[in-house]
């Protein structure tokens, strides 16, 4: 018995005279175990560690020590601790906490659980567990993951998040989403919801991929494979199969737009969805939403751009290969072809249009009895109440009416043509340069 406790004395003096490899543990209490797979040193009250040579500090309630057996006098180092409550660690490049601190000297590993938060003045993290390498600065946390960047308004959450100082970034996964939060009180969240991110600069750069769902303000919705984020350039990319849609308030009801196409871009303005650029393959459909039917519209083209004022449609600007059909809820419908269609929104309303290019327009009223074709190289519409109230053709204009008319078809061809419509009738003409055709008024008309 007096050889095992002065074998034990001699282990306490060699600990404590050889402290390991540039680590200092101190503490108000400390008990040293002999056991057959080794020492076991147990410390309680203020503990904390400083490894000087990895500039690591790590401070708990209480802490185990493990030495392996065979440790000969010089290497009577722990290869392994476990730090208990109100655990912090700091080093270069992090301050952590958690509940509990599994750390390895060796492999310069620390592995956290329950409670883990990274907190500093750029950014913070929460996890239920992480993985610390610090040879690398990076992090592999787990479990109800958070990250913020407070100053920039970025919020991330995941199941697990692989985060690396170098570059300030890192790759999320398992049920992401991240918001972008504007600064002013004026501006929208930007929710976007991923199988995985990956990020960059602090948020400023994020590429989201797999069952992509982005939500630029409320009540718009976009669906896409993978989309990419800039935050200095206030500009998304979707890619793959780009679906977007959303209701808009106007004055006589609401109005619910879908649009689809092969790459749609997002563009923000002070914390505001501003623009919708899409491209390749462009689909865009409206109707409004009354109960005994509404107006609708639907676009084709090779690229279009919306631009937005406050939540509603400002204008849509159509480009190649345009095609564009316009159904008010009477039953009229109108049809446009032309290189590109411009169309101008008040108050959720279609308020005119322009059709350039080698451009077509063919209209139809409610009756069906009759049909008005015009061409030219520019066509600009008037509307009220989405009814075409004048149309302006420009160069090589032609004008024809067919169907039930009592003086006969109508056709008209000049350098200009202004034509005005009532109940989807021609009711005046006026041509310019070159005039040519017939045009015969109504019998109600007055003559001058």
């Amino acid at each position: 018995m007096a050889l095992c406790a002065t074998a034990i004395l001699f282990l306490f003096f060699c600990l404590c005279s050889h402290p390991l490899s540039g680590e200092e543990v101190r503490a108000d209490w400390s008990e040293t175990l002999l056991k057959s797979s080794g020492v076991v040193r147990i410390y309680r009250g203020a503990v904390s560690l400083r490894d000087t040579v990895g500039h690591v500090y790590i401070l708990a309630d209480s802490a185990h020590a493990w030495i392996p057996s065979g440790s000969t006098q010089s290497r009577l180092q722990p290869d392994r601790y476990l730090f208990v409550g109100g655990v912090s660690l700091r080093d270069s490049a992090f301050q952590l906490r958690a509940d509990t601190l599994a750390y390895d000297p060796r492999a310069r590993a620390a592995a956290l659980r329950g409670g883990v938060e990274l907190r500093d003045a750029d950014r913070s993290l929460k996890a239920l567990r992480l993985v610390y390498g610090f040879g690398e600065s990076r992090l592999d946390a787990s479990g109800q993951v958070e990250m913020a960047y407070a100053s920039q308004g970025i919020w991330l959450r995941s199941g697990a998040l692989l985060y690396s100082a170098k570059g300030d970034s890192g790759v999320a996964s398992g049920a992401t989403e991240a918001l972008r939060i504007p600064s002013t009180g004026g501006g929208d969240t930007l929710r976007i919801a991923a199988d995985t991110l990956r990020f960059s600069d602090g948020g400023e750069r994020m590429r989201f991929s797999g069952s992509v769902c982005v939500k630029p303000r409320p009540g718009v919705h976009a669906l896409c494979q993978t989309a990419h984020y800039w935050e200095p350039e206030g500009r998304m990319d979707l890619l793959g199969g780009a679906r977007a849609g959303w209701l808009q308030e106007g004055t006589t009801g609401r109005d619910s737009v879908e649009i689809d196409a092969k790459q749609l871009l997002l563009g923000f303005e002070e914390g505001r969805l501003a623009t919708l650029e899409l491209q390749d393959s462009v689909t865009v459909c409206t109707q409004q939403l009354l109960d005994g039917g509404g107006d609708r519209r639907a676009i084709r083209a090779d690229t279009c751009e919306i631009l937005f004022q406050d939540t509603q449609m400002a204008r849509l600007q159509a480009r190649g290969r345009v095609e564009a059909f316009l159904h008010p809820a009477d039953g009229a419908e109108t049809r446009l072809e032309g290189d590109g269609v411009w169309m101008a929104f008040r108050e959720g309303k279609l308020d005119s249009v322009e059709v350039v290019g080698a451009c077509r327009v063919t209209h139809r009223p409610a009756d069906g009895k009759l049909e008005s074709r015009m061409s030219g190289r520019r066509i600009s519409l008037s509307l009220s109440q989405e009814r075409i109230r004048r149309v302006l053709v420009v160069d090589e204009a032609l004008c024809e009416q067919t169907g039930n008319l009592e003086d006969g078809d109508i056709h008209l061809a000049g350098d200009r043509l202004d034509l005005s419509f009532e109940g989807g009738r021609l009711q005046r003409a006026v041509g310019e340069g070159g005039v040519t055709g017939r045009y015969v008024p109504a019998e109600k008309e007055s003559r001058p």
